[in-house]
């Protein structure tokens, strides 16, 4: 009787990235297309024009709160984080398919990025900045890869939070912290 359980549950985890792995592909496709008109000269002199303002708006304040968000996006800080929830989810909670799936989304994170990376060849803007980078400059890999994987991880706490406490205030510090 356990064992049909859990073979109806893997059946179900492979069926749901199945999915995830269509619609991931769905989702680039339509990226693609719409990230194909951003590429213009049009949008490379906007993009001179915020850099500029934001040069000249630098300040202390403004560079630590850009900086902290670019460290969150950051793979010496993801991979800690990912191992914490990898001991809370597979040792704690004992879902194993939990720290699969946010194992998964972040290793896919950084492998598309990359890919879309190779795929447009945008070079970075020719500015001073605060932090090195090297590579291509679109899409923003601490950007992208964040909201993958930030975004699965509230996802998947708000699933395994017990019914009882999934208050409209438990859900709101969900969404606005992930």
């Amino acid at each position: 009787m356990k064992k049909e359980g859990e073979a109806k549950k893997l059946r179900g985890f492979i069926l749901t990235l199945i999915i995830g792995l269509a619609a991931t592909l769905v989702l680039i496709f339509f990226f693609q297309s719409i990230a194909v008109n951003f590429l213009t000269p049009p949008v490379a002199s906007f993009d001179q024009a915020v850099g500029q303002w934001f040069i000249a708006r630098r300040n202390f304040v403004l560079t630590y709160c850009f900086t902290f968000f670019t460290h969150l996006g950051s793979a010496y800080i993801e991979i800690p984080v990912l191992l914490l929830c990898i001991g809370y989810f597979y040792k704690i909670k004992r879902h194993f398919c939990e720290s699969l799936i946010l194992t998964l989304n972040l290793t896919a994170g950084h492998i598309i990025n990359e890919f879309l990376k190779s795929n447009y060849h945008r070079i970075r803007p020719d500015y001073t900045w605060l932090t090195a980078a090297d590579g291509y400059s679109f899409p923003s890999g601490h950007a992208m890869i964040a909201l993958c994987f930030y975004g699965m991880l509230g996802y998947l706490l708000f699933l395994n939070t017990p019914p009882e406490k999934k208050t409209l205030k438990t859900q709101s510090l969900l969404l606005r912290y992930f």
